[in-house]
């Protein structure tokens, strides 16, 4: 993965090894792999790449999820000049609101694309 304008050079890139999956997970963990890769979410990596993040699975009640770890990686990405704003910034902002709505936002990191 190349992290381009983003990345600080001065760090050097981390391969994490695998953390292993309970048995009774890994058929539940593969096909929620196959259902991610058919979906376009994750892509098989066919050649060597500079960062590898350890993979953490975890199941909670009905379902199975899948994090990484990207605490290396983590450091050397340079942050931008615009902090997210604040509930105390946005707050003020909502005083003569009318409508309000939900928004469900399961599997809402899904949505921003990655830099290959």
């Amino acid at each position: 993965m190349s992290l381009k304008k983003t990345e600080n050079k001065n760090i050097t890139p981390k391969k994490d090894g695998a953390r292993c999956v309970p048995e009774p997970l890994k058929k539940e963990l593969k096909d929620k792999i196959d259902e991610l890769e058919s979906q376009g979410i994750l892509e098989k990596v066919r050649n060597p790449t500079d960062w590898i993040n350890s993979m953490v699975v975890v199941k909670k009640l009905t379902k199975l999820r899948i994090c990484i770890d990207p605490c290396n990686l983590n450091r050397a990405i340079k942050r931008n000049h615009y902090p997210t704003p604040t509930i105390e910034d946005i707050m003020p902002r909502l005083t003569k609101a009318r409508m309000f709505s939900v928004v469900d936002a399961k599997g809402g990191f899904l949505q921003v694309e990655l830099d290959k």
